[in-house]
């Protein structure tokens, strides 16, 4: 599935936009090559060449990237736009503004089912001499109501989803779901990364999204399943979930998960089941 980070048109109004030209190119660059999470894998040089600048302008923009920002609107990691990780950066706002351009796409694609829902009314409406008055104000009348139902039934289901855990802190909702997460290591920062998620998606949404995740991570060796709080800080749970497959080593010799585990005394050596998470 291609890659592609959408451009808002709030970028204009942003601090990125009082600085110079070749800082902005380079912007620009990055949002355009970055991946789905958000990571741009280049060299300096390399990034240069692609945003077509020089060196020193692609080394001076990326300084002030990863520089504290006063006036920045996004208050997280004190304004910074990126972090430093092995082989390049990482765009701290890359989930963000996924998850609101997510969110768009399906607004867009809301008002086309109900654009096709009434072009398929108005061709299905059956007029005759006789009843051409009655038969085309009752056509009026149900098309209207359909329309209303339909808008009525959309606009149900998204407060549901916002509302529906509106009772739970979001320190209740972060314990319930580091829990269904299937990788129990870090838990402050899992924590941390869990309360940021729940300010750009619905708890509703990321219980679903860590639920399926854990299904499809069922029996897998640990060392293969991201840490929580890498995949939540990585907005992973809007990712095409065929990339949640975890990887294997790919070799005869590859050790296989086992649901059992040994525990050494010096006495005697116990077993004991491991639950499924």
């Amino acid at each position: 599935m291609p890659n592609y980070t959408k451009l808002f048109n709030s970028i204009v109004t942003s601090t990125i936009w009082t600085e110079d030209d070749k800082t902005r190119i380079v912007w620009i660059t990055m949002l355009a090559i970055a991946d789905q999470h958000g990571e741009v894998q280049a060299s300096i040089p390399g990034l240069a060449r692609v945003a077509g600048v020089s060196v020193e302008a692609t080394e001076n923009a990326i300084n002030k990237f990863l520089s504290p920002d006063l006036y920045s609107r996004t208050p997280d990691d004190e304004g910074r736009r990126i972090e430093k990780i092995d082989g390049g950066w990482v765009l701290l706002n890359h989930a963000k503004y996924r998850a609101m351009a997510s969110k768009e796409d399906s607004k867009s694609s809301n008002a086309k089912r109900q654009k096709r829902h009434r072009d398929k009314l108005a061709r299905n409406a059956t007029v005759t001499d006789s009843n051409a008055c009655v038969t085309l104000s009752n056509a009026t009348v149900t098309q209207e109501r359909d329309i209303a139902e339909a808008e009525a039934e959309a606009e149900a289901n998204t407060e549901l989803v916002n509302t529906q855990s509106v009772k739970l802190s979001k320190t209740d909702m972060a314990t319930k779901i580091y829990k269904l997460y299937p990788k129990k290591v870090g838990k402050d920062a899992a924590f941390k990364a869990i309360v940021s998620a729940l300010g750009k998606i619905s708890a509703d949404e990321l219980i679903e999204a860590v639920t399926a995740f854990a299904q499809i991570s069922k029996g897998t060796d640990m060392q293969y399943i991201p840490n929580p709080a890498t995949w939540f800080n990585q907005g992973r749970w809007a990712d095409d979930r065929e990339t949640w497959k975890p990887r294997t080593q790919g070799n005869a010799g590859a050790r296989q998960p086992s649901t059992h585990a040994t525990r050494s005394g010096h006495a005697e050596t116990e077993q004991y089941e491991i639950p499924d998470l």
